[in-house]
């Protein structure tokens, strides 16, 4: 299965056989490709799999550049299995410094929330069934070691180019 893109980069004319950031694919069509990859894999989870509106997931937010997924499965609270999909991202805060006495603009860490997955089961082999759905999410990021070496054969060739609309476009 191909890699899920998070950001779309294009041929740099400067420098042949390299790329430049074109942009950022937004978030909720990001979560609907995951979507796809998981019945296609046939991992999606038993119970639910949401992506999360709550946080500033929704009215067509882009996805971070360089954003990190990171997938968290456990126990929940009171019943099930839950598989949490967060996204990790440096990012710009206007905060108050206390050493100055001024606001500034730092750089921070952030994770949000991006999707979560659960089942019902609370057994170990739910447990293990949640965690092979974690694997396969972060393998539909990240691929293994075959499609990174032809992903940059395809750079190296001038292949590779977007094939994404612009958001908004």
């Amino acid at each position: 299965m191909p890699i899920i893109e998070t950001e779309i980069w294009k041929a740099n004319p400067a420098r042949p056989g390299t790329l430049m950031f074109d942009y950022s694919r937004v978030a909720q069509d990001i979560y609907h490709e995951l979507e796809a990859h998981l019945i296609a894999d046939g991992r999606m989870p038993d119970e639910y799999f949401l992506f999360d509106v709550r946080g500033s997931w929704k009215d067509g937010k882009l996805f971070p550049k360089d954003g990190e997924i990171l997938c968290n499965t456990n126990y929940g609270a009171n019943e099930g299995i839950y598989l949490d999909i967060s996204v990790r991202y440096e990012t710009d805060i206007y905060e108050f410094n206390k050493a100055t006495g001024k606001d500034e603009w730092k750089k921070r860490i952030v994770i949000e929330k991006f999707a979560t997955g659960k089942t019902l089961g609370d057994t170990i082999e739910d447990l293990d069934r949640m965690n092979l759905v974690a694997a396969s999410v972060m393998a539909a990021f990240y691929g293994d070691a075959n499609q990174i070496r032809e992903r940059y054969a395809q750079i190296e060739s001038g292949e590779l180019q977007p094939q994404y609309p612009r958001p908004g476009g």
